[in-house]
């Protein structure tokens, strides 16, 4: 059963850390830790974004994170099912917090319950850049706004985590919204069913652009 979230925040964050992780572990008829606790939401395209109607006529560039959040706002960032490294099956080399030069995410730090000193995020801020072994590089994007409380270092020396694992242990970062835009961030995102319907607009898209294949004629 869930522990008690309320005692600190430490607390809550590694309790929350510790149900998300071990909800595919355990298989039973009841909803899991995530269907239960935690809220689901999309951020597609990112760095731009974009909404449903958007995509109908203009397609994604497949940067897109999923945000889960829990019953006390404190958000979970992981990539989306249809991001590049997961739809492609991607070899993850490594995992760079290190986002610019002057700008590296393991040097966030943070303090009490209103996060002093943590690094503030809104929906373009990169929170890491992966490296694959067909040389791409992928910047992932936050897709919310609000306070850096940690990112997954077990990534850094377990970058592959990222990928085969991506809804579990190879979660990115973990972020706590402004306590009076809990509702709006969610609220901005798109839905377990708008995210069905993107992929639809999206699979779709793909198969328009497929040049056909113009079966060869037979020399008589």
């Amino acid at each position: 059963m869930v522990e008690q979230l309320e005692k600190n925040d430490d607390y809550k964050v590694k309790s929350i850390e510790t149900e998300y992780l071990h909800h595919n572990s355990v298989q039973t008829i009841f909803p899991n830790v995530v269907e239960r606790y935690f809220t689901t939401g999309y951020k597609v395209n990112l760095p731009k974004g974009g909404n449903l109607d958007f995509f109908k006529s203009n397609p994604s560039n497949m940067n897109d994170v999923c945000i889960l959040r829990h019953s006390n706002s404190i958000c979970l960032i992981t990539l989306a099912p249809t991001h590049p490294v997961i739809e492609n099956k991607c070899k993850v080399t490594s995992i760079s917090f290190k986002v610019t030069d002057k700008l590296d995410r393991l040097q966030n730090s943070v303090s009490g319950k209103r996060k002093r000193g943590a690094q503030w995020l809104n929906p373009s801020g990169p929170l890491c850049v992966i490296s694959c072994d067909d040389g791409s590089k992928h910047t992932v994007y936050c897709g919310i706004r609000g306070s850096l409380v940690e990112v997954n270092e077990r990534l850094i020396s377990s970058p592959q985590l990222l990928h085969d694992c991506y809804k579990t242990e190879g979660y990115i970062a973990v972020v706590m919204p402004k306590h009076l835009e809990a509702k709006a961030t969610m609220d901005d995102l798109l839905t377990e069913e708008q995210f069905k319907d993107y992929q639809m607009l999206n699979n779709s898209q793909k198969v328009e652009n497929i040049d056909p294949v113009i079966p060869e004629t037979k020399k008589e």
